[in-house]
């Protein structure tokens, strides 16, 4: 099988070039499956952003905290602010 090089290119995103270097090199599973295993996991953290906000979220939530005049609230690394 020939390597193929995908060039950037303002029309495709990143999502779609990533499809067609997988769909093209099914064949050599043996370098590409540490590459897809690790793409896979960088999907399932695209979550991670929400979870990482979630406590100043929640700290700034007068509805579900004590205001920040009151007291301090713990955002899971320092005391928010």
């Amino acid at each position: 099988m020939e390597n193929s090089t995908i060039k950037p290119n303002n029309d495709v995103n990143v999502e779609e070039a990533i499809k067609n270097v997988r769909e093209k090199n099914q064949t050599t599973t043996n370098l590409w499956t540490p590459l897809n295993s690790f793409l896979e996991a960088l999907d399932k953290t695209k979550a991670r952003g929400f979870y990482a906000n979630l406590a100043e979220l929640l700290c700034s939530d007068e509805s579900f905290a004590e205001t920040r005049d009151t007291a301090d609230c713990w955002n899971g690394h320092r005391i928010g602010e």
